[in-house]
């Protein structure tokens, strides 16, 4: 191509891009005012959530006294005049003071015995990757099906919640339970591999013994299913 038809094409395209945009102005306009919109109410949802946070952690202060002094009834009806769980959870639950509301009163349905609401509250609250909550969420989700005698769910959480985060405080604690779950189901061939699990990934855990009398014991009754 040549340089004299090339500058031709350039002085062509010019005029072409401002006939383009005089054709596109209103649209680009409110294209732009669009975004400029998404962005302030991106900006303002932020500040207000973060005036709510300020608010929700307040409330949230009483609710972890009672937590740690084990009082259910205060965790769910509230203490001293402030919130109790529940409503803290209703009211403020997309800021980080309602979310862990959420993990109290789930805690407290599952002490009171009333399973099905704690797992509604577990399932909801978002651990947020916690290395400790996260783990204990599952597990406490794991309890609530095993108090009602579902054994399948019991383990499948038990499971995830021992897997999740390795170390060497729950994954012992829940993959055991996981095991003793599949027992109930007669399924040895899952316990032998939640024990085993626990041996190979927490080698140094305080009920070794207790773990390697019940791994002996899941592997007798799994031969006794293969050989039948």
């Amino acid at each position: 191509m040549s340089e004299e038809i090339q500058n031709q094409e350039q002085k062509e395209l010019v005029p072409r891009i401002i006939d383009w945009y005089k054709k596109n102005e209103k649209v680009l306009t409110y294209v732009v005012v669009g975004l400029l919109a998404v962005v302030a109410a991106y900006y303002a949802y932020n500040y207000y959530l973060n005036g709510q946070n300020e608010e929700a952690q307040e409330e949230l202060y009483s609710i972890e006294q009672s937590f740690k002094a084990d009082s259910i009834d205060a965790i769910l009806k509230g203490a001293n005049g402030g919130m109790s769980a529940i409503d803290l959870a209703a009211d403020y639950g997309r800021t980080k003071a309602g979310n862990l509301a959420k993990f109290y009163a789930g805690y407290a349905f599952f002490k009171k015995g009333d399973y099905d609401v704690a797992i509604k509250y577990l399932k909801d609250f978002n651990a947020e990757g916690d290395p400790l909550v996260g783990p204990n969420r599952l597990g406490m989700i794991g309890d609530c099906y095993a108090a009602k005698k579902n054994f399948d769910e019991a383990a499948s959480y038990f499971e995830k919640a021992g897997k999740e985060n390795v170390n060497d405080l729950t994954t012992p604690h829940w993959m055991f339970k996981a095991g003793a779950a599949y027992e109930k189901l007669e399924d040895f061939e899952n316990a032998v591999d939640a024990y085993e699990y626990i041996i190979a990934k927490c080698p140094k855990v305080v009920a070794k013994m207790q773990v390697e009398k019940s791994l002996s014991y899941a592997k007798a009754r799994a031969g006794e299913f293969t050989a039948e």
